[in-house]
């Protein structure tokens, strides 16, 4: 994984200089779906396709985010802002997808439950006019499509390949049954994408962004304050959010999101196994009725 966050931080750099911008320095800022790449002294971090590089092709997810970070920004909704210095992209350089974004300064303390709610409404809120073409449902089918896919099934057994089967198959008929109601969301909106800055909270990290239920913004709020145990926090982030919603179509998008977890820590994770969240995620596929 190193070397490929090198290569990453090296593509950035290229491709940054390949459109008119001198770079001193760049520094991995972190390495996971993406590799963050800071590039000195221009405030700017590019972000490398290197981790969802592998399982999703061309730049259309990253153009989607672009897009709508982009409307959010000029409505001031508080969320990522694309670089204004540099052309954001997305951009295909040495075999990655990049895109460029304005640095933003975290602040030491998290984002707490209730301000999470609430950060997503204003987020929710500011969509509601946003006209971009996003992809019906698309991290849920995605996530479906995944359970089959040869880098995931490859560091299953066999019994855990069966039951990533099972829960598929039980939730794609669900959600087939379901009314789903299409509207444009985050994608991927659990607090660890809430960054608290000197002026406030903001929502990063839109590169799933989809039109789908506001439901499964939602569940990945408060998805995994559940899956610790913390009750709590997950009612005072519902709260926070201050809107109705749909309880039957939320379970059911906490279902999809845990598989979701499955398959990404089974795709992502040195030692899937060795990895308590990803043990009590699959262990609770196994309970769902």
């Amino acid at each position: 994984m190193h070397s490929l966050s090198r290569r990453a931080a090296a593509a950035a750099v290229s491709c940054a200089q390949s459109h008119g911008l001198e770079v001193r320095d760049a520094r991995i800022l972190g390495a996971s779906s993406n590799t963050l790449v800071e590039l000195v002294p221009h405030g700017i971090v590019a972000r490398v396709a290197s981790g969802t590089g592998l399982v999703r092709q061309g730049t259309a997810w990253l153009a989607h985010e672009v897009a709508v970070c982009g409307y959010l920004a000029a409505a001031g909704a508080p969320c990522a802002r694309p670089s204004d210095r540099i052309a954001p992209g997305p951009h295909e350089h040495d075999g990655f997808a990049i895109s460029f974004w304005e640095r933003l300064e975290a602040l030491a303390e998290p984002v707490g439950p209730d301000a999470a709610g609430a950060l997503l409404r204003r987020c929710h809120d500011a969509l509601a006019g946003c006209e971009a073409r996003l992809p019906a449902l698309g991290i849920i089918e995605e996530t479906l499509h995944l359970t089959g896919h040869p880098l995931v099934t490859e560091r299953l057994d066999e019994e855990e390949r069966a039951l990533l089967r099972r829960s598929a198959d039980r939730l794609r008929s669900r959600l087939e049954g379901a009314t789903l109601p299409l509207r444009p969301l985050h994608g991927d909106a659990h607090p660890g994408n809430m960054l608290a800055t000197a002026s406030g909270p903001l929502l990063i990290d839109w590169e799933d962004c989809f039109a789908g239920p506001a439901e499964w913004d939602l569940a990945c709020l408060v998805g995994g304050m559940l899956l610790t145990g913390d009750e709590a926090s997950a009612r005072q982030a519902l709260a926070g959010y201050g809107a109705p919603y749909d309880r039957e179509r939320l379970e059911l998008m906490l279902a999809v999101r845990n598989l979701q977890g499955v398959v990404w820590g089974a795709l992502r994770l040195d030692a899937p196994r060795a990895n308590p969240r990803w043990r009590a995620r699959l262990h609770l596929l196994s309970e769902r009725p």
